[in-house]
């Protein structure tokens, strides 16, 4: 009986074992199946997919204008997303290094294997100038990428935190070059070609810091500075930096319930071939003294002017204007409220002191009460003189009202109809109303 159960034993382990070995054949030959899927699904999808059936140099475009202003490191944000849809999408990402020029570095993200994240994208990017940006309290991590890529950076910007990141537990404090020129930094930045700094209530930028940084770049082009708050660490006897190939400069402050200092700056560097400026007037007197000195010490072939936040002080407007008068061929001013009548009747004198190049008036916010809180007759009469006195010249008008537009009588739209036959683009809209959002009355 033993030997009999024994055998009988032995006999379904053996069925059990063939069972087994079908079953494994079995799931090979599954496995095998679905690999044959997964090679004509993707041919399928090929064949399909209109991305696929475009030149590579029209998918790569198209890649690119998916791209965020400023793409991040992420599986699931735009560029490393196209790596993880198909092998067509990733072919077409990889062969276009102008997709992996532009990266944002955010501090969250500076966790293990950040570095290494980090290269492979960068050297995606292949020999392309480089557009990077960060949080200004960067840590020594960021400052050594951002110094291993420095002969290939064309834009750099160094941004304050966001309200969000304000309650968040990120640390913040003042921007100096101790972490971005820790080390051994290099001796320029030959590419860079933009420089944007973006203050915020619990950021400081130390003035030492960014004359050094203004200092490494001798192709420096445009340079922008917004609502940042500048630690006055020099004295009257630091050195001039001259910005000998700066054409833009932008020191604006949007911020209109918390001043900035960064108008401080102008006191401390010369931009000779300067041909647009931006700047604020939040102090009209401590501005205007350093502005004037800045224009004086520069001289520029300034062509270009934006002032925002103009106050209602006219006198001080005509000052900033007349320094740089006789070159000036673009004058905008988004907020010029009660100042417009009286700038608008300066420039009506036949003698034409007062811009004799002026090719491009914009002005903005303007309220029909600060004209003639009886009608608009001397709005209008003063727009036409103003276009007469102009009309060789001037290429573009543009007028926007804060509220209605008022309303324009029949004889004066004609006239305006008449000078824009000439050649002159005006535009007389309003942003009150939805409806009539950039939508020109004269059209």
């Amino acid at each position: 009986m033993e030997c009999e159960a024994s055998t009988d034993v032995q006999e379904l382990q053996a069925q059990i074992d063939k069972v087994c070995k079908d079953i494994e054949f079995q799931k090979q030959a599954l496995r095998n199946l679905e690999r044959s899927k997964s090679v004509l699904q993707r041919q399928l999808n090929t064949l399909r997919d209109p991305i696929a059936r475009l030149p590579v140099e029209v998918s790569s475009e198209i890649f690119l204008q998916c791209l965020p202003p400023r793409p991040e490191l992420g599986v699931h944000r735009v560029p490393m997303l196209f790596l993880h849809v198909c092998n067509t999408w990733t072919d077409i990402a990889l062969s276009d290094p102008a997709l992996w020029a532009t990266m944002y570095i955010d501090p969250k993200l500076c966790t293990d294997g950040f570095e290494q994240a980090s290269e492979r994208w960068l050297q995606r990017a292949g020999v392309q100038p480089l557009h990077l940006s960060t949080i200004a309290t960067i840590d020594a991590r960021i400052a050594d990428l951002l110094w291993r890529y420095s002969s290939r950076l064309e834009s750099l910007e160094l941004a304050g935190l966001s309200y969000k990141d304000m309650l968040s537990d990120r640390p913040y404090g003042s921007f100096d070059c101790g972490p971005l020129l820790g080390g051994a930094p290099p001796v320029s930045l030959p590419l860079l070609h933009t420089l944007s700094m973006t203050g915020s209530s619990s950021l400081e930028f130390s003035l030492s810091s960014i004359l050094q940084l203004l200092s490494l770049a001798p192709n420096l082009v445009n340079v922008v500075f917004r609502d940042v708050m500048i630690g006055l660490d020099v004295d009257e006897s630091t050195p001039v930096t001259v910005l000998p190939s700066v054409r833009c400069l932008g020191v604006e402050d949007n911020n209109q319930y918390r001043g900035t200092n960064q108008h401080r700056l102008l006191g401390y560097v010369a931009t000779p071939r300067l041909d647009a400026l931006i700047v604020y007037q939040p102090d009209v007197y401590k501005m205007l003294d350093m502005y004037s000195l800045f224009i004086q010490r520069s001289s520029p072939p300034l062509r270009k002017l934006i002032i925002r936040n103009c106050s209602d002080a006219f006198k001080s407007l005509n000052k900033y204007i007349s320094l740089v008068s006789s070159t000036l061929t673009h004058l905008d001013i988004p907020s010029a409220s009660s100042i417009c009548l009286k700038l608008l009747e300066s420039l009506a004198q036949p003698s034409a002191d007062l811009l004799p190049l002026l090719e491009v008036l914009k002005l903005g916010r303007v309220y029909p009460d600060d004209w003639d809180r009886d009608g608009s007759s001397e709005l209008w009469d003063v727009v036409l003189r103003v276009l007469a006195v102009r009309r060789v010249r001037m290429r573009i008008f543009r007028m926007t009202f804060a509220l209605n537009v008022p309303e324009i009588p029949s004889a004066v739209m004609i006239a305006f109809k008449d000078v824009m036959a000439s050649g002159m683009d005006i535009w007389i809209e309003s942003t009150w109303q939805e409806k009539d959002r950039n939508v020109n009355v004269l059209a």
